[in-house]
């Protein structure tokens, strides 16, 4: 099989991060990650100044451990540059707010980032902020934690959430929270951990949400809005009054989600949900679903109540696989009948619709896992400036003669390079070309035919 299908994510700005990657799994995955040449920050004191890039690079040149971490030229914006110290003591939020004020990648190493206000992505005026990704080196060791009793967060009647990435209107694009912690801290009841929206792509992936005080918060993950579609995949929510709040006109998958210790709700799901590898451990209801499609296939909802169902429905939905234990009963319907019993092999609002005799069961296909792309070790990473693109002189309407810069042979150099060292008994399995482009136009300039790549791999 040739891999001539190359996945891209794109954010806008004037430098260019251009990886590529292979992994076991025979995906290549081109990434294009981008900030503006000078980085304009705000400190603590609300003063404005410009980063250059050599401090972004000094500051991932101090990045140690495992997990997610980038070379030193990757330009990520990492929190660090902008002030944020990350030891659980100091106040955060001005520079995390800061970093992501801009587009393009937020990298947050590991610590404990103390905030005491909400982090909200910026307007954008006619649209909705996006393409912005906020990336934690690791999940266990990446922790943004709200401060107890924080101003603005002590009302449950009206939330106020810790980070917020865009607002409900249909174009918040490529947005992302990965490999991360966010801890509410005790006295907040009106926090809700992140308000997450994305549109046609966008991920909350590798995220733990946690409510420090088992009385308190009001919503770990909500999606609300035009919302979707929308990845959420390997989340787990601890706390709050609601696990998991959806109530958008969109949709979103979840795939490995899991709740516990909810005072009212593991998830409340008011959007069209599709739900795979669900786990709950609580006493209220697992799963309440008010309006729209609800899908849920291979479930295990844990604890119970004796006085209340798992699982309650209010529209469609369609159940496979799915055991409980501790509840009164599996599934209660706002309007019908509801499933006695503690488990459910197939079950839907409504009868399908059968031609010829069918069976009215499942096929009970399996579910395909969403692909994991190792990270592995930064040595087989290659910088495609390391190798000279092709100048050509072009006339340009109403300006004469130009120098352009044709990067494809640069690239397609790098991509070898890369091929050969993946193919070597020292290559790491996953070769990552880097590019940092003066523009987005001058990166694809001579990159517009299909034929000036050629991916080298084939398996």
């Amino acid at each position: 099989m040739n891999l001539n299908y190359p996945y891209f994510l794109f954010t806008d700005g004037n430098l260019s991060y251009l990886a590529v990657k292979y992994a076991a799994t025979a995906v290549l995955i081109i990434t294009i990650l981008t900030l503006p040449l000078l980085i304009t920050a705000t400190t603590p004191d609300g003063i404005f100044r410009n980063l250059a890039p050599a401090e972004i690079r000094t500051a991932n040149e101090a990045v140690k451990g495992d997990g997610i971490v980038f070379p030193a030229d990757a330009n990520v914006l990492n929190v660090k540059a902008f002030g944020a110290v990350g030891d659980g003591i100091h106040d955060d939020t001005d520079a995390i707010q800061a970093a992501y004020n801009r587009t393009g990648l937020i990298y947050l190493p590991n610590g404990i980032y103390l905030v005491s206000r909400p982090i909200k992505a910026p307007p954008r005026p006619g649209s909705a902020s996006c393409r912005r990704i906020l990336q934690g080196q690791s999940r266990e060791g990446t922790i943004i934690r709200l401060k107890d009793n924080a101003a603005g967060f002590n009302d449950p009647d009206k939330q106020q959430a810790i980070i917020t990435t865009s607002w409900g209107v249909a174009q918040a694009f490529r947005n992302a929270v990965s490999d991360l912690t966010i801890e509410v801290g005790a006295g907040n009841p009106g926090a809700v951990g992140l308000a997450f929206f994305a549109s046609n792509q966008g991920y909350v992936k590798n995220v733990t949400i946690r409510s420090m005080d088992a009385t308190t918060g009001h919503t770990g993950l909500s999606l609300t809005g035009d919302n979707g579609p929308l990845l959420v995949w390997n989340v787990e929510v601890e706390g709050f009054g609601i696990g998991v709040l959806g109530a958008a006109n969109a949709l979103a998958t979840f795939e490995g989600l899991q709740v516990s210790n909810q005072r009212k709700a593991g998830l409340e799901s008011g959007l069209k949900s599709y739900v795979h590898r669900f786990r709950s451990f609580n006493k209220v209801p697992a799963v309440i679903s008010k309006n729209h499609m609800f899908i849920l296939v291979d479930a295990h909802l844990e604890g119970g109540d004796p006085e209340t169902a798992a699982i309650i429905i209010g529209s469609n939905a369609l159940i496979r696989n799915v055991k409980s234990s501790g509840y009164a009963r599996i599934l209660d319907r706002t309007k019908g009948t509801g499933v006695e019993g503690n488990s459910i092999e197939l079950w839907a609002t409504q009868k399908p619709v059968l031609l010829n005799n069918a069976q009215e069961n499942s096929v009970q296909l399996p579910v395909m896992q969403s692909p994991e792309i190792p990270w592995g070790s930064l040595e087989g990473w290659t910088n495609a400036l390391a190798f000279t693109p092709v100048e050509r002189r072009v006339l340009v309407r109403g300006k004469g003669w130009e120098v352009q810069k044709n990067w494809a042979p640069a690239i397609q150099a790098a991509l070898d390079q890369v091929h050969t060292q993946s193919s070597s008994p020292q290559g790491n399995g996953m070769p990552v070309v880097q590019f940092t482009f003066a523009s987005m136009s001058d990166a694809l300039s001579g990159v517009k035919q299909k034929s000036d790549l050629l991916i080298p791999w084939t398996v």
